[in-house]
C-alpha cells in the first residue's frame, strides 16, 4: 500500500533536494579546499580529478601553489585523486581528499588539506606522508 505524502513531508523533501543541488552547483565557492605545493627544484606536473570533475594538468613552478575549493557531497564521499610527476622523480599518485569517510593520517583528516612536494618526500599539512616511488 503506497501512503501519499503529506504537505510538510513533500516540503522537506523540496528543501532537502534543493541543498544537495546548490551544494553541488557549478561554481559555488566551497568550503573544502586541496592545495599543492611545488617545493621542488624542477617544474612539477600535477592532474587532479574527481568523478565528475577533471581539473587538467597543471605545470607548477618551482615555490609555486595552486589549488581548489570544492563542497564534499552530501554522502561525505567526495574524491579527489592527483597524480604528480618532476624530472627525476617517478609518477606518483594520491588520494589528496577522500571526503568525511577518510581513513588515511589524522594529519590529513582535516577540511583544508595542504600538500607539499619535496625532493625529501611527499608531506600533508606540514607533516611527512610518504616518499617518492622508487
Amino acid at each position: 500500500m503506497i501512503k501519499r505524502m503529506g504537505c510538510g513531508q513533500f516540503l522537506v523533501v523540496v528543501v532537502v533536494v534543493t541543498m544537495m543541488l546548490v551544494l553541488q552547483a557549478p561554481g559555488v565557492e566551497g568550503k573544502d579546499s586541496v592545495q599543492i605545493t611545488n617545493g621542488m627544484d624542477v617544474t612539477l606536473l600535477v592532474w587532479c580529478k574527481s568523478k565528475n570533475d577533471d581539473l587538467g594538468v597543471v605545470n607548477l613552478a618551482p615555490g609555486q601553489v595552486w589549488g581548489f575549493r570544492f563542497n564534499d557531497n552530501i554522502f561525505g564521499s567526495t574524491l579527489f585523486t592527483c597524480s604528480a610527476q618532476a624530472r627525476g622523480y617517478k609518477l606518483v599518485s594520491l588520494i589528496v581528499w577522500q571526503g568525511w569517510s577518510y581513513s588515511g593520517p589524522a594529519m590529513c583528516n582535516v577540511a583544508n588539506r595542504d600538500w607539499t612536494f619535496a625532493p625529501s618526500g611527499i608531506w600533508c599539512n606540514g607533516k611527512f606522508f610518504e616518499s617518492w616511488p622508487h
